[in-house]
């Protein structure tokens, strides 16, 4: 969640569920924003200097773009939420359940 969201596994209990979704959804989208943008400087630095695929085209962004969404495992909530119970433990912390 640290390297994430940019908040510690302690600070995550501070946070809502809703919040939690919300900060989680935001990174998401930054996350791919930020591969978009280097797919794109990819294919604009190899086109530019003349470099083609093995059949002789140009590169498209699609080529720097990781694998499609539909074959990424997505995690759920409670999974989520599982892994911030250890990593809360790992570093120390304590958890209360309720």
């Amino acid at each position: 969640m640290y390297s994430f969201c940019n908040i510690s596994p302690l600070d995550f209990w501070k946070y809502t569920p809703a919040e939690t979704t919300l900060m989680i959804t935001e990174a998401n989208s930054r996350f791919e924003f930020e591969q978009l943008i280097s797919a794109r400087l990819c294919t604009v630095i190899l086109n530019a200097n003349g470099a083609t695929k093995e059949n002789k085209k140009r590169f498209e962004i699609k080529d720097f773009m990781p694998e499609e969404k539909s074959k990424i495992k997505k995690l759920t909530p409670e999974q989520y939420q599982l892994m911030m119970i250890q990593k809360t433990i790992a570093a120390g912390g304590t958890v209360n359940y309720r």
